[in-house]
């Protein structure tokens, strides 16, 4: 039942991990999509 769970979790990682790849965003760059509001005074 352990082994299971172990190589389902796996399985799951490493399609998640796949996606990630194939869509060509590192889970780093999520961060730089979000771009706040700049106020008129600082542009």
């Amino acid at each position: 039942m352990l082994k299971k769970i172990k190589v389902w979790s796996l399985s799951s990682l490493a399609s998640v991990a796949l996606f990630t790849a194939l869509m060509g965003v590192s889970t780093q760059s999520w961060w730089s999509l979000y771009e706040p509001d700049v106020p008129e005074a600082l542009k």
